[in-house]
C-alpha cells in the first residue's frame, strides 16, 4: 500500500494560501488542501485517507471548487490551477 503524507505535510505543500499571484480568496483552506492534493495526481480515497475525511467530503469540496472557479470538471481544474500558480 503507498504511503500518503501525513495531513501536516499536506498543509506545508501551500506556501500560497495566504498571498503571492496564485491567491484564491474564494477558495477555504480545506478546498485548498484538496486542490493541492488533486494537482499532484491524487485520487479522492488518497485525499480523504490522508486528510481523514471522508470521500463523500472530498466530493463536495471538489464540487464547490469547480463551482467557485468556474471550470467545467476536474481535469480543467487542474489545468486552471497550474496555469494560474495555485499549486
Amino acid at each position: 500500500m503507498q504511503q500518503f503524507p501525513p495531513q501536516r505535510e499536506a498543509i506545508q505543500l501551500m506556501p500560497w494560501v495566504s498571498s503571492g499571484p496564485g491567491y484564491t480568496s474564494g477558495l477555504s483552506f480545506r478546498e485548498l488542501q484538496i486542490l493541492t492534493l488533486l494537482g499532484k495526481g491524487f485520487t479522492s480515497d488518497e485525499i480523504a485517507q490522508t486528510l481523514y475525511i471522508s470521500t463523500c467530503t472530498v466530493s463536495s469540496h471538489r464540487r464547490n471548487i469547480i463551482a467557485k472557479t468556474g471550470v467545467r470538471n476536474t481535469a480543467h481544474l487542474v489545468y486552471t490551477a497550474c496555469q494560474e500558480g495555485w499549486i
